[in-house]
Parts: structure tokens; C-alpha cells; sequence
């Protein structure tokens, strides 16, 4: 697997720390302009390091996400699955009518992950604690 598969993209990172995702970790998005070095794309992912007005947002990792996702809302159950081109994450009950409006999808299971724990904010049923 790729890094970049394991990572959060830029706008769903960006949309991450809009909606309260704590900006710790060991992956951020840097804007290398701001570093004073060029980049064809103007960002990257890459390791702390040093501080400085140049890091976008934390990027966070599969690991990271799957770990704060709840195993279960109103009675629906956390299920992730793999296609063959896709990932798809979803709360749903067995033997119910219909699937929670809840399901998913992107090219790579940890944006997947991203989309699904913005969803949940912003329909609150998850907010991340403030640390002190």
C-alpha cells in the first residue's frame, strides 16, 4: 500500500480541521511555497519536523480515523467494505428496510474513513474533545 493511500487528501484534511479534528499528529499537509521551495502541486504530506505558518492541516492516517469511528449509531452497525475498485463505509441494521443514509465511497479506505467521520459531526453524532 501506498503512503498516499494512507494518508487523508488535502481538501478532506482541510475540511477535517474545519469541522474540530485535533491538529496532532505525525503527518501534515505543508504548503511548500510558503517554505520558500517550489512543488508542482504548491502541497505535500510529510512529517512534522520543524513548526512553522507553512503547515495546512494534519493529515491523518487510516489507523488514526478507524480508531474514532463508533462501532454503532441508532442501532446501526459500522461495516466496511471492499470492492474492486472501491472502499465503502456504512451503518446499517440487519434484517431492517433500507440503509442509514450513512454510506461512503471513495477510490482508497482512508478518505473513505474522512468522509464518514465529517458526516458523523456534522449530523452529531461524534464531536472531538477539545484537549487542554
Amino acid at each position: 500500500m501506498k503512503l498516499r493511500d494512507q494518508v487523508v487528501n488535502l481538501k478532506l484534511s482541510k475540511k477535517l480541521k474545519k469541522i474540530g479534528y485535533p491538529q496532532k499528529g505525525l503527518w501534515y499537509w505543508k504548503d511548500f511555497k510558503e517554505m520558500g521551495m517550489e512543488y508542482k502541486k504548491g502541497f505535500r504530506y510529510g512529517l512534522m519536523g520543524i513548526g512553522g505558518n507553512w503547515v495546512v492541516a494534519v493529515a491523518p492516517t487510516v489507523s488514526e480515523l478507524g480508531e474514532l469511528l463508533p462501532e454503532g449509531i441508532d442501532n446501526k452497525q459500522l461495516h466496511i467494505d471492499k470492492l474492486p475498485d472501491i472502499w465503502g463505509v456504512r451503518y446499517t441494521a440487519f434484517g431492517q428496510k433500507g440503509l442509514y443514509k450513512t454510506t461512503q465511497v471513495e477510490k482508497n479506505l482512508v478518505d473513505t474513513m474522512a468522509k464518514m467521520l465529517i458526516w458523523l459531526v456534522e449530523k452529531n453524532h461524534l464531536t472531538f474533545k477539545k484537549k487542554k
